[in-house]
């Protein structure tokens, strides 16, 4: 179905775009290698998916990504990475949502946790389990927060409504004196300064753009054969299974340039 390719690459599996946020932190970081992106932007974002339709799409993302020559690959939609949890592949497949839970616990002093996310993560209770995995001893406090996407996709990062969103959703959690809030999806990063005012400037924020720099770097470092193997250069390549007019818009907003996506 797909050609295949023997430039190995570090691959990114996405929904909703955001992917194409933490891209432009890794092109940032770490410049001498090649990114090969893939959204299922036809089905996404997934927050009112079934774990079935879920799990499939990110099986022919998975498959899709290594036909093209992913060495390795970052999950970075949520849904989509608390699905193929234990899920056996060919290259090691690396759930970005994990490496912020394990980031929230090691930064968190008094162990008192906040996690925004989509109804279909909180409903999994994924995050409470994660964390408990590294340490019972933590708060976790969850809350589902399914209007920021349809803010962010339109613009409106620094309108009032947003604001007050924010405000609301966040209500809670500073009720509840956390002092570690953790943005399961990319595309929170880009409320990231108005979340801090609202959160209150005490709590630390851990979101992907922050965490994938160390985290990517200390893989690469304990997998010597893996970053050997990376094929060297700026050949980026972009796929989505739905390149529509705003998916174009967003793509280039996002990631800080022009990019030409290939639609499959």
């Amino acid at each position: 179905m797909f050609q295949c390719s023997n430039d190995y690459m570090i691959g990114i599996l996405d929904s909703n775009l955001g992917g194409l946020i933490l891209i432009k932190e890794i092109i940032n970081k770490f410049p001498e290698y090649q990114i090969l992106y893939f959204a299922h932007t036809a089905r996404g974002p997934f927050d009112n998916k079934g774990e079935g339709t879920i799990k499939k799409c990110a099986e022919q993302g998975i498959d899709f990504l290594i036909k093209k020559g992913a060495k390795l690959i970052i999950v970075s939609d949520p849904c989509m990475a608390i699905v193929l949890k234990d899920t056996k592949t060919k290259v090691p497949v690396i759930s970005l949502i994990d490496w912020l839970m394990d980031s929230a616990v090691k930064k968190s002093q008094n162990k008192r946790v906040g996690v925004i996310a989509s109804h279909a993560v909180i409903n999994s209770d994924f995050a409470s389990k994660a964390i408990h995995q590294i340490d019972k001893g933590v708060k976790v406090l969850t809350k589902a927060t399914p209007l920021l996407w349809p803010l962010i996709r339109e613009g409106w990062l620094k309108r009032a409504v947003t604001k007050k969103v924010l405000k609301t959703y966040l209500y809670n959690l500073h009720c509840k004196q956390i002092d570690t809030l953790v943005l399961t999806d990319p595309v929170y990063s880009l409320l990231q300064d108005i979340i801090q005012i609202k959160i209150g400037r005490q709590v630390k924020i851990i979101s992907p753009i922050s965490i994938i720099g160390p985290y990517l770097q200390k893989f690469l470092e304990d997998k010597p054969e893996i970053k050997k193997g990376l094929q060297k250069g700026h050949k980026h390549q972009f796929f989505v299974s739905d390149a529509n007019c705003q998916v174009k818009t967003l793509a280039s907003q996002w990631l800080g340039q022009k990019i030409q996506l290939k639609e499959i």
